[in-house]
Protein backbone atom coordinates (compact mmCIF):
# COMPACT_ATOMS: atom_id res chain seq x y z
CA UNK A 1 0.00 0.00 0.00
CA UNK A 2 1.43 3.39 -0.93
CA UNK A 3 1.86 6.31 1.48
CA UNK A 4 -1.08 8.44 0.20
CA UNK A 5 -3.43 5.48 0.59
CA UNK A 6 -2.18 4.85 4.13
CA UNK A 7 -2.70 8.51 4.99
CA UNK A 8 -6.23 8.47 3.54
CA UNK A 9 -7.19 5.34 5.47
CA UNK A 10 -5.69 6.78 8.66
CA UNK A 11 -7.72 9.98 8.29
CA UNK A 12 -10.93 8.12 7.47
CA UNK A 13 -10.42 5.80 10.43
CA UNK A 14 -11.12 8.65 12.83
CA UNK A 15 -14.65 9.02 14.21
CA UNK A 16 -14.41 12.80 13.84
CA UNK A 17 -13.48 12.54 10.15
CA UNK A 18 -16.38 10.21 9.48
CA UNK A 19 -18.83 12.48 11.28
CA UNK A 20 -17.54 15.59 9.51
CA UNK A 21 -17.71 13.92 6.07
CA UNK A 22 -21.26 12.73 6.77
CA UNK A 23 -22.30 16.23 7.82
CA UNK A 24 -20.61 17.90 4.82
CA UNK A 25 -22.37 15.44 2.50
CA UNK A 26 -25.54 17.33 3.49
CA UNK A 27 -24.02 20.67 2.44
CA UNK A 28 -21.34 23.21 3.33
CA UNK A 29 -20.73 24.26 6.94
CA UNK A 30 -18.41 26.45 8.97
CA UNK A 31 -16.03 25.08 11.60
CA UNK A 32 -18.31 26.50 14.29
CA UNK A 33 -21.38 24.80 12.81
CA UNK A 34 -19.51 21.49 12.57
CA UNK A 35 -18.31 21.69 16.15
CA UNK A 36 -21.75 22.56 17.53
CA UNK A 37 -23.66 20.01 15.45
CA UNK A 38 -21.19 17.17 16.06
CA UNK A 39 -20.27 18.14 19.63
CA UNK A 40 -16.56 18.36 18.80
CA UNK A 41 -14.04 20.83 20.16
CA UNK A 42 -12.83 23.61 17.90
CA UNK A 43 -9.34 22.12 18.02
CA UNK A 44 -10.63 18.68 16.94
CA UNK A 45 -12.67 20.16 14.08
CA UNK A 46 -9.71 22.23 12.86
CA UNK A 47 -7.26 19.32 13.04
CA UNK A 48 -9.65 16.93 11.30
CA UNK A 49 -10.48 19.41 8.54
CA UNK A 50 -6.74 19.97 8.07
CA UNK A 51 -6.18 16.24 7.61
CA UNK A 52 -9.16 15.90 5.27
CA UNK A 53 -7.84 18.86 3.27
CA UNK A 54 -4.39 17.26 2.95
CA UNK A 55 -5.85 14.09 1.43
CA UNK A 56 -8.09 16.09 -0.91
CA UNK A 57 -11.51 15.27 0.51
CA UNK A 58 -12.61 18.76 1.57
CA UNK A 59 -12.11 22.35 0.49
CA UNK A 60 -13.06 25.74 1.82
CA UNK A 61 -14.17 29.12 0.58
CA UNK A 62 -15.40 32.36 2.09
CA UNK A 63 -19.09 32.35 2.97
CA UNK A 64 -21.56 35.20 3.14
CA UNK A 65 -20.98 37.82 5.83
CA UNK A 66 -23.64 37.73 8.55
CA UNK A 67 -22.85 41.24 9.69
CA UNK A 68 -19.83 43.49 9.98
CA UNK A 69 -16.45 41.80 10.09
CA UNK A 70 -14.83 38.92 8.31
CA UNK A 71 -16.67 36.47 6.11
CA UNK A 72 -16.69 32.97 7.64
CA UNK A 73 -14.75 30.11 6.09
CA UNK A 74 -17.18 27.50 4.77
CA UNK A 75 -16.13 23.87 4.27
CA UNK A 76 -17.50 21.38 1.74
CA UNK A 77 -16.77 17.92 0.40
CA UNK A 78 -14.84 18.01 -2.86
CA UNK A 79 -14.44 14.26 -3.35
CA UNK A 80 -17.89 12.92 -2.50
CA UNK A 81 -17.91 10.49 -5.45
CA UNK A 82 -14.59 9.03 -4.29
CA UNK A 83 -15.94 8.55 -0.76
CA UNK A 84 -19.03 6.76 -2.07
CA UNK A 85 -16.84 4.50 -4.22
CA UNK A 86 -14.56 3.75 -1.25
CA UNK A 87 -17.55 2.98 0.98
CA UNK A 88 -18.93 0.59 -1.65
CA UNK A 89 -15.54 -1.12 -1.99
CA UNK A 90 -15.15 -1.52 1.78
CA UNK A 91 -18.68 -2.92 2.06
CA UNK A 92 -17.96 -5.46 -0.70
CA UNK A 93 -14.67 -6.49 0.92
CA UNK A 94 -16.40 -6.91 4.28
CA UNK A 95 -19.01 -9.19 2.69
CA UNK A 96 -16.31 -11.24 0.99
CA UNK A 97 -14.43 -11.70 4.23
CA UNK A 98 -17.56 -12.52 6.24
CA UNK A 99 -18.79 -14.95 3.59
CA UNK A 100 -15.39 -16.64 3.62
CA UNK A 101 -14.69 -16.04 -0.03
CA UNK A 102 -11.41 -14.25 0.64
CA UNK A 103 -10.21 -11.18 -1.20
CA UNK A 104 -9.03 -12.68 -4.45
Amino acid sequence: MDQPTRKLLSVLGSDAAGAICERLAQGPASKTELGEKLELSGREVAATLGSLLLVGLVGSSKGEAKGPGRRPEVWRLVAEDELVALETYVREMRHRLIDGRGTG
